[in-house]
C-alpha cells in the first residue's frame, strides 16, 4: 500500500449485503508508509505498527505457506448472520427437512463463505510472497479479511499483480464450484456449490471496482503510478476513484431500489451503510496517505536532525548533566551500540548526592526497535518516518552511510510535518 513502505495491508475481503465478500485498503500518518489496503478494499483500518503483531481478539487457526492465519472473534457475528438469513432458504428449497438440518446447512455456508475469503486472502499472500515481500499474516474478520506483508521494494507491476490475484483466485474458484454443482448427486451439496459460485463471483467482481482501497483501485494505483512514475498521485487519484465507487455502491444499493419502490430491510441498509462508510474511509486515508508521503519525500532528512552526544553507560550521572542542554545524551554499551536516550526526567529524580555513583545506564529509557536507523541526512525523510511508525518510539536514532552517528530525529517532528505545521 512509494518507492519504500512499511507494511502493506492486502486483500482485505468484505462480506457484501448478502453474506457475500469484498475487499480494502489504508493509509495517512501516523502510518502514512501503510499500503492499502493498508492493501486492498475497504480498510481504513489499524496502523502498521499495529498490524505487524499478532493481531488481538483473533484465534490463530494455522498457517499456509509458513503464513500465520488468524480468525477474528468478530467472525463470529457475521457466521451468525449468516446463518439466520440463509436458513429460511434452505427451508423453502427443502420443506419436509427437519428444522435444525435448516441451521445446520446454512452453518456450512458460513465456512463456505470463510473459505471463499482465506482462498482470496491466501492467492494475495502467494503472490506477494513470490514478488519477495515479507509477508506478516492473514486474519479473517467481521467484514471480510486482510493480508499484511512488508513491501520495501514496490513496483507497479508488483503491485498490480498482488490486487489482481485475490479477485483472480475467487473467480478461478467460482468456476470450478458451477462445473461441478452439477455433477453432484446431493441436492444440499448442490445448493452450497451454487451458492459459493455466487460469493466467489461477488467477491471477485466487487473487489474489481476501479478505486481504492479495493483491489481494482490498486489496479488504478498502479497504472498512473506507472504512467506518471509518482505512486503518490496514483493512490491520491486512486482515492478519489474510491470515493466516486463509494457513492456507486450507495445509489446502487439503497438509493435505486428505494427510488423504484422496492422494500428495504433494516439489515440491508445498515449492512451497506457499514460497507460504504469502510470504503469511504478506506478511500480517504488513501488520499491523505499520498498527500502525506509527498510531504516527506519533499523534505531533506538533514533538517530533522537534532544533534547527539554519545554518552558510555559507565559514566557518571555527574558527567553527562552538563550536556542535557546542548543535545540528546545517547547511551552505548560496552559494543559501542546504542542502548537508549538519557531521559532528563529520570536524571532529575537523582538526587544530586548521587550523581556521582549513578550511571547514565541508569537513566537511559530503553525504546522499542527499530529505533536506530540506517539513513541518508541528504535523503528524503521517508526511512525514519517507516521506522517511527512501526516501532511506536518518541525517537529514532540516525546512522548515516559512513556509520557514524548523525542525530535523532523525534516523531512529534515528523508529525508536525505531515499535518504541514511547524515542529
Amino acid at each position: 500500500m512509494v518507492s519504500r513502505e512499511a507494511l502493506t495491508v492486502a486483500g482485505r475481503t468484505m462480506t457484501g449485503p448478502e453474506g457475500l465478500t469484498g475487499r480494502d485498503g489504508a493509509g495517512g500518518y501516523p502510518h502514512p508508509m501503510s499500503d492499502a489496503a493498508e492493501g486492498r478494499a475497504p480498510t481504513a483500518g489499524p496502523s502498521a505498527a499495529e498490524e505487524s503483531t499478532e493481531p488481538d481478539q483473533a484465534w490463530r487457526i494455522g498457517a499456509i505457506a509458513g503464513v500465520p492465519v488468524y480468525l477474528a472473534k468478530s467472525w463470529l457475528v457475521i457466521a451468525a448472520l449468516v446463518i439466520y438469513m440463509f436458513a429460511p432458504q434452505v427451508r423453502t428449497v427443502r420443506p419436509a427437512d427437519p428444522a435444525i438440518s435448516a441451521y445446520l446447512v446454512a452453518a456450512a455456508y458460513a465456512v463456505v463463505l470463510l473459505i471463499t475469503v482465506l482462498i482470496h486472502e491466501v492467492a494475495h499472500a502467494v503472490v506477494a510472497v513470490r514478488a519477495r515481500y515479507q509477508v506478516r499474516h492473514i486474519v479473517v474478520h467481521l467484514l471480510g479479511g486482510h493480508t499484511i506483508y512488508d513491501s520495501t521494494n514496490n513496483r507497479p507491476g508488483a503491485s498490480a499483480l498482488v490486487a489482481v490475484s485475490g479477485p483472480a483466485a475467487n473467480f478461478a474458484l467460482a468456476g470450478i464450484c458451477h462445473l461441478a454443482a452439477p455433477a453432484v448427486p446431493w441436492e444440499i451439496g448442490e445448493l452450497l456449490l451454487n451458492a459459493a459460485t455466487l460469493a466467489n463471483v461477488f467477491v471477485g467482481g466487487f473487489n474489481l471496482l476501479p478505486g481504492l482501497p479495493l483491489d481494482g483501485g490498486h489496479l488504478v494505483e498502479s497504472l498512473v503510478w506507472g504512467a506518471t512514475k509518482n505512486r503518490n498521485t496514483g493512490r491520491i487519484v486512486a482515492g478519489w476513484f474510491g470515493r466516486v465507487v463509494t457513492l456507486v455502491v450507495l445509489y446502487w444499493f439503497l438509493i435505486r431500489p428505494a427510488l423504484a419502490g422496492e422494500p428495504l430491510g433494516l439489515f440491508s441498509i445498515v449492512w451497506v451503510g457499514m460497507i460504504a462508510l469502510f470504503l469511504w474511509r478506506g478511500a480517504g486515508a488513501a488520499i491523505r496517505g499520498g498527500q502525506v508521503r509527498g510531504r516527506l519525500e519533499s523534505v531533506q532528512l538533514s533538517t530533522l536532525l537534532r544533534p547527539i552526544r554519545l554518552a558510555r553507560h559507565t559514566d557518571s550521572v555527574a558527567a553527562i548533566a552538563p550536556w542535557l542542554g546542548e543535545a540528546t545524551l545517547v547511551v552505548i554499551g560496552a559494543d559501542q551500540h546504542p542502548l537508549g536516550i538519557v531521559d532528563p526526567a529520570a536524571l532529575a529524580e537523582i538526587p544530586r548526592s548521587d550523581w556521582e555513583s549513578a550511571s547514565a545506564d541508569a537513566v537511559a529509557v530503553r525504546l522499542p526497535d527499530p529505533w536506530v536507523v540506517q539513513a541518508d541526512p541528504a535523503g528524503d525523510v521517508v526511512p525514519v518516518a517507516i521506522a517511527l511508525e512501526r516501532s511506536g518510539a518518541a525517537a529514532v536514532v540516525v546512522i548515516g552511510p559512513d556509520g557514524e552517528p548523525a542525530g535523532c530525529v523525534y516523531a512529534r517532528d515528523v508529525v508536525a510535518l505531515t499535518q504541514g505545521t511547524p515542529a
